[in-house]
This record gives C-alpha cells, sequence and structure tokens, in this order.
C-alpha cells in the first residue's frame, strides 16, 4: 500500500495511522512523495516495536507476579498479526 492510497475497508488501522503521520509529516515539503514513503515506512517500524516492547513489559510482569491473566495478556499480545505494523 502506497502512503497516499485511498482508505479501504481491508486496511488495518495501523496502515491508516501510519498513512496519516507520514502525510503530517511531509505535507509542504519539496520531496514529500520520497519522504512520505520513509515516513510511512518509519510509523509502520513503530507500531512493531512498541508491540514487541509491550509484549515483554507483560511477559515480565506475568513472570515477577506469577500471574496467569497477564500471561495470557502477553499471548495475546504476540499474537497480534505480523502485518499489524
Amino acid at each position: 500500500m502506497k502512503p497516499d492510497a485511498v482508505l479501504k475497508p481491508d486496511l488495518t488501522l495501523e496502515h491508516v495511522l501510519a498513512a496519516a503521520v507520514a502525510r503530517r509529516v511531509t505535507d509542504g515539503t519539496f520531496a514529500a512523495p520520497t519522504c512520505r514513503v520513509m515516513a510511512y515506512q518509519a510509523a509502520l517500524e513503530g507500531f512493531q516495536i512498541g508491540i514487541a516492547t509491550a509484549a515483554q513489559f507483560i511477559a515480565e510482569m506475568a513472570a515477577n507476579e506469577n500471574n496467569e491473566l497477564l500471561r495470557e495478556a502477553e499471548r495475546q499480545v504476540r499474537a497480534l498479526p505480523g502485518d499489524l505494523a
């Protein structure tokens, strides 16, 4: 998907937000098309890093507190689709 793509029902929230971030960051710049693609990719990478960090944090909390609900939350976070971001 290109950052300028029209919103379609099959797009994930992360792709829509990444496109919005890319447009906002690059509007009015001379090299907007090139910069917009890089900003879009950076936003998606940011989502991936955030999800991985959240899963690690929840796993550490689950281990420290021996809490099954936190373990389940970690499994759910780790089960998020790979293309989420």
